[in-house]
């Protein structure tokens, strides 16, 4: 039986769990907290709260390392699209160069309802 009501429980607690570990040690491996059988949800939330965490860091993963060790995530386009969106808003936060098509290109995904990123640096000016 699973232990959680809803889906955005199992998100939050697993999220939680994630964050509190890496509060006490930053080199905590996210896929550690994705048990067989998790569901998409879940393992996608997780890679989207470990891009950030990783980013702040300076030590940047990109969407290609995650799926190099969690494959599966390609079986759903939405969930799939959410964390390249994620991938995406950060480069873009910091001033990379990118475009939504590349994404869609690379990945097969639609992001025609990307909005556009401003970076930090020009929305100071």
């Amino acid at each position: 039986m699973n232990r959680f009501r809803n889906i955005a429980e199992a998100v939050a607690s697993a999220v939680e769990a994630f964050e509190s570990a890496c509060a006490k040690d930053p080199s905590v491996d996210v896929f550690a907290f994705m048990p067989t059988g998790m569901d998409l949800n879940v393992v996608a939330e997780l890679i989207r709260v470990d891009m950030e965490l990783r980013r702040k860091r300076g030590r940047v993963a990109l969407l290609t390392d995650y799926l190099a060790r969690c494959p599966i995530l390609v079986q759903d386009p939405r969930l799939l699209a959410g964390v390249a969106f994620e991938e995406y808003r950060q480069r873009r936060l910091v001033g990379e160069s990118t475009d939504p098509s590349e994404y869609a290109s690379c990945y097969g995904i639609d992001v025609s309802t990307w909005p556009p990123i401003i970076p930090a640096s020009a929305r100071l000016r």
